[in-house]
């Protein structure tokens, strides 16, 4: 390379860079060198063998499942296809089979044409139509065949309002009535569903003339697009449409009446959708014959441009099911274009006030017929006496049914002469005065004194006297006022998911215990002080210089601080696990996850207890239907929790299983993993693990926490374990996070307690640890129901967690000096049960242990007859009761299809002070004591 041109200056700092190249060239040469040779030694080692083995079987099982889910997916798909094959085959042969039908009824119809030869063009229409209503009763047997010989149900909307959206096409029955049906002699068949039972009384329902389509109007315009009808009649005026609708009632009203007599009710939709738009509906005040008669009539005839197509159709719920109640009180939620209930005009002379009375008797506890029309057209048009007594007969008949068939109905529903405002002594009704009696004689009464002085009238008001208008609407409205007074209250039921829940039976102990008043080993509370330095953490925050703002909201998933603290202490708690376990030889470092910083704002949530924890995540995680695996005997609140998810739970006991000579210890309660696989399902989402165990005070080992991790792995569940005992675990058991493990970060939510970890319980502050994604659901969870949990509970939990810290793993570690306080304790209950006469059984972890009390031979049937309750439900209450001793029943813990397996067993704490358990071994040493001579009594 030629240099010449270059100066001195710049040629020496061209070689040292150079230079420099070249030897970074080389040192990378080298250290590419030493990785492959690294690589090379790597790959010799039988660790990392096994590693490499293990990681291509979890791809293994991987594909596996893949492959398992895609043969799932495909078998659905198929069978959803043969589905919808066959759904589509069955409509094509109820089609064919209704258009011969309708070709049978063509050529009836033809061949009666040919014979008679003798109607005019201008009668064909009326013809064909009164004897295609003829033929179709004829043949209505026959359609109602059909659909029945496809096992359809009845079409609800059909059966209450006479029509439905989808017509012809909907898979269910619409069943027409018959000239020789009846309100009051309906055929059972009639009013019965599918399933062979009665879905409404049969003196509801009332036989109308329906008329589709008759009342037209642009802002019902036919003609518009389904999109278009969300927008119609924006540009209509509202006046201009009821007058035309009143134009269009009095004509229709006016034809009807002169010809087929007295209507009893007339209505007619606004809705906007097809089936209903511009419908009108009447009842005759005759009958169903009435209506029989017109609709033969009326059938071709041409109105407004269009030919009717009438039809007599039954509201099987009457007047009050087919009326959208919500409508005129501007509540309907679908509108105009999607309610398939009647949005109904307002007749003339109808308010919307009053009309929401006349809905009232729709929808009250008596009246089924809807009396609008009836009542309104007697206020506004004088009728004869013969014609409103006759309506009157006509309905008070198939009320007088009603009460006759249902006598404790009777009793409590008000007369039928004050439901309808009826008067049939004189044939006048309360609205057909107009004004009434009563109203008459107010008003002469007001005349007379309404010479006073306007000062006499403020003082009378001014003295507490109501003003004659509120007088008005007191007496206006005292019929319904009465009625209402006279009907039972409804009564307001709490949730079904709730009423389904059982009383807890910490409740239960709290208030026997504070009756009995015994010696409490049941629940789990210590009668011990905390550690000075957590009450000192404590009483810091009642200081007046301390910062305000520790007394107010603090963040909503977790003080910063206390999460902080959280996140290193499970860090550094993970970390020395790995540790310990690599130089005892228990475990291979390559079989943990590793090393890793846990997140405090994004993987860890402070929640009000464990309690709260649990129900966060339970909640978080299941939808319903979801099955949860849970491992019995197990915390008692784990059922209702899942039951109040919507989910389903599935319980694996463990069950003992002890050899000969050996010391009887919660360990022997073994998980059997064949069975656990067993009742897992493609619908099975969550496990929950509890360790170590309450009640049994078992700590899992590693081999049984592995074979629960490829369970969880294998079937892509999330594992929820409790572990708010993690620090109460006895030498040489090692406590194990089951998070730790390959595979279970991602898939693990870890819950901790404050109550349990310091000794408050009281304090009600829990914690859970685990992946972002689901404690981020948690968060939802939390956020949307308590919010926060107090701010100087967390501050004072925080600073506590700040001084063990530096502690962890020594010997003056809190956690340390606990576990050894209570480890003796629970060793000394055991010797002392033991002598009594019951078999206790040795915890590993916890400060709970159980106890088998059926070699005691107490006659406890003798004493308790109830047959419903377990032998150590009895045997808690009698000891309670009698001995001064509290405990907690096992079986309890277990489902009621394995209570059996706890029926004999009592659960006692042993974190007290000794002076109370020493009280309460005396007791029970006195009774033992007396067993030779009288037994236990």
């Amino acid at each position: 390379m030629d240099l010449s041109h270059m100066s001195h200056r710049a040629r020496r700092a061209f070689l040292k860079k150079l230079k420099r190249k070249r030897q970074r060239q080389k040192l990378a040469k080298e250290n590419e060198q030493k990785e492959i040779e690294e690589l090379n030694r790597l790959q010799l080692s039988p660790s990392y063998q096994a590693q490499q083995a293990k990681e291509l079987e979890l791809a293994e099982l991987e594909a596996k499942e893949r492959e398992r889910n895609e043969q799932i997916w495909q078998e659905r798909e198929r069978e959803a296809q043969r589905k919808w094959e066959e759904n589509n085959r069955q409509k094509m042969i109820l089609k064919q089979r209704e258009e011969e039908v309708q070709q049978k009824i063509k050529a009836e119809w033809e061949s009666r044409q040919t014979e008679s030869g003798k109607a005019t063009e201008e009668s064909k229409p009326q013809v064909f139509y009164g004897i295609l209503t003829v033929i179709i009763i004829f043949y209505s047997q026959e359609l109602t065949a059909i659909h029945c010989s496809h096992s359809y149900r009845k079409c609800s909307f059909f059966r209450k309002t006479g029509a439905c959206r989808y017509g012809f096409l909907c898979s269910r029955l619409h069943q027409y009535p018959t000239p020789y049906d009846d309100v009051g002699s309906c055929s059972l068949a009639d009013d019965q569903d599918g399933s062979g039972t009665f879905d409404e009384a049969i003196d509801n329902s009332c036989i109308v003339l329906r008329i589709p389509k008759m009342f037209t109007h642009y802002h019902l315009d036919l003609t518009k697009s389904v999109s278009e009808d969300q927008d119609s009649g924006l540009e209509v005026d509202e006046s201009q449409l009821l007058s035309d609708y009143h134009e269009f009632y009095h004509d229709v009203r006016m034809e009807l009446e002169s010809r087929w007599g007295k209507i009893a009710a007339i209505r007619t939709c606004r809705n906007l959708a097809d089936h209903l738009r511009g419908a009108v509906y009447v009842e005759f005040a005759r009958g169903p014959s009435a209506a029989w008669d017109a609709a033969e009539a009326c059938n071709g005839r041409w109105f407004a441009g269009r030919q009717l197509m009438c039809t007599v159709v039954r509201l099987g719920g009457g007047w009050r099911e087919a009326i959208c109640g919500l409508y005129h009180r501007g509540k309907c939620p679908k509108g105009d274009l999607h309610c398939n209930f009647l949005h109904v005009f307002l007749n003339p002379g109808e308010r919307s006030r009053d009309f929401q009375k006349t809905l009232w008797r729709h929808f009250g506890p008596m009246d089924n017929n809807g009396l609008s029309d009836r009542v309104y057209s007697s206020t506004k048009t004088s009728h004869s006496h013969h014609s409103s007594s006759t309506t009157y007969h006509h309905h008070y008949d198939r009320r007088k049914k009603r009460r006759h068939s249902s006598s404790s109905r009777s009793s409590l529903s008000p007369s039928p002469k004050r439901i309808h405002h009826l008067s049939h002594s004189n044939g006048s009704d309360y609205e057909d005065s107009s004004p009434s009696e009563h109203h008459r004689h107010r008003k002469s009464k007001r005349n007379r004194h309404s010479s006073r002085s306007s000062s006499t009238k403020r003082r009378r008001y001014l003295n507490g006297s109501p003003s004659p208008s509120v007088h008005n609407q007191h007496k206006k409205h005292v019929n319904f006022t009465d009625m209402l007074n006279k009907t039972q209250p409804a009564m307001i039921l709490p949730a079904a998911r709730i009423l389904k829940q059982k009383p807890s039976i910490w409740v239960e102990i709290n208030l026997a215990v504070a009756k009995y008043k015994p010696i409490n080993l049941g629940q789990g509370f210590p009668d011990i002080l905390p550690r000075q330095h957590v009450l000192e953490s404590l009483n810091i925050l009642g200081r007046p210089d301390v910062n305000p703002f520790l007394h107010q909201y603090t963040r909503s998933m977790g003080h910063p601080r206390l999460v902080n603290v959280l996140s290193k202490l499970y860090t550094s708690f993970s970390r020395c696990d790995r540790r310990l376990y690599a130089e005892c030889g228990s475990l291979q470092v390559d079989t943990f996850e590793p090393d890793r910083e846990i997140d405090p704002f994004k993987e860890v949530i402070v929640t009000v207890g464990a309690y709260g924890s649990l129900y966060a995540a339970i909640s978080a995680l299941v939808d319903p239907g979801d099955e949860v695996i849970i491992m019995e005997p197990s915390f008692d609140c784990y059922t209702p929790m899942t039951l109040m998810a919507g989910g389903v739970p599935i319980y694996v006991p463990l069950v003992p299983q002890l050899n000969e000579g050996d010391e009887l210890t919660s360990d022997c309660w073994k998980l059997d993993i064949k069975e656990l696989e067993s009742k897992i399902t493609s619908k099975t989402k969550v496990l929950l693990l509890n360790t170590p165990n309450n009640p049994l005070g078992k700590v899992f080992s590693r081999e049984e926490l592995e074979a629960i991790a490829n369970v969880c792995i294998c079937h892509n569940l999330v594992c929820i374990s409790d572990e708010v005992y993690e620090w109460l675990v006895f030498p040489p058991n090692q406590h194990i996070k089951i998070a730790s493990l390959p595979g279970m970060w991602s898939r693990t939510l870890t819950i901790g307690s404050a109550g349990k970890t310091f000794s408050v319980t009281g304090w009600k502050l829990g914690w859970t640890i685990g992946p972002a994604n689901l404690i981020q659901a948690m968060q939802l969870h939390q956020q949307n129901t308590v919010y926060t949990c107090p701010t100087p509970l967390q501050e004072a939990v925080a600073r506590s967690l700040e001084i063990e810290l530096p502690l962890l793993n020594t010997r003056e570690s809190y956690f340390k000096e606990m576990c050894a306080l209570i480890e003796p304790k629970g060793y000394n209950m055991v010797q002392k049960l033991n002598e009594i006469g019951m078999i206790a059984v040795r915890p590993t972890g916890g400060y709970f242990l159980i106890a088998d009390i059926s070699k005691l031979n107490v006659p406890l049937d003798e004493l308790d007859k109830n047959e419903s309750l377990s032998y150590d439900v009895k045997f808690n209450n009698w000891m309670m009761q009698n001995k001064g001793v509290s405990a907690i029943p096992m079986s309890v813990f277990y489902s009621p299809s394995n209570q059996h397996l706890g029926s004999k067993y009592l659960r006692f704490c042993f974190f007290k002070e000794d002076s109370t358990l020493n009280s309460a071994y005396e007791i029970l040493r006195k009774c033992c004591n007396q067993a030779s001579k009288f037994s236990w009594f």
